[in-house]
């Protein structure tokens, strides 16, 4: 059964607010994190990993409200835009655990604030051509996009805990 998404993914959102970056309202954003690690944390409780967390993969809908859909669990793709969202283990070709998807939380959360992909300073999202390079499991050339002033300060240090590059340094779904 196919369900109606009334308003696209979260990629498209990210699109849409491109122009007025940092402009994406901090309270939709937690929406989306709350509801992203709400359906992740159900997930792993039945031992799943999701093993593909992109922008495109969220997607809006509508019932009596706005909810968060996550999609194509377990479908993971060996080439484009998703190399971007990969975590410092995933790229070292680690095991993966939910840590992993705390990360790649933490790169869309940020990528909604900022327009960016976060670690591809100046890197169109859009393309296909775009591979970052990786070296010993960490994505080189990069430098992390500055999140807007307008971010609270909470929320812009739950991100960093998330985008820590040990994952025992990042935070657990609970």
């Amino acid at each position: 059964m196919v369900e109606k998404v009334h308003f696209g993914n979260i990629a498209k959102q990210i699109i849409y607010w491109k122009p007025k970056p940092g402009q994406i309202p901090e309270n939709f954003a937690l929406f989306c994190l709350e509801s992203i690690l709400r359906g992740l944390n159900f997930a792993h409780e039945q031992s799943h990993l999701h093993k593909n967390l992109l922008p495109s993969n969220i997607w809006l809908c509508k019932s009596d409200q706005m909810i968060l859909k996550i999609g194509q669990f377990g479908v993971k793709k060996t080439l484009g835009n998703n190399n971007f969202y990969r975590s410092p283990e995933e790229c070292a070709n680690l095991p993966l655990d939910s840590k992993s998807e705390i990360f790649q939380v933490g790169c869309i959360i940020h990528e909604m604030l900022t327009g960016k992909i976060v670690w591809m300073k100046g890197i169109d999202p859009q393309s296909d051509d775009n591979q970052p390079e990786i070296v010993d499991g960490r994505i080189q050339h990069s430098v992390q996009e500055k999140l807007p002033l307008t971010v609270s300060r909470n929320l812009r240090y739950l991100i960093y805990l998330m985008l820590q590059k040990d994952p025992t340094r990042r935070p657990s779904i609970k």
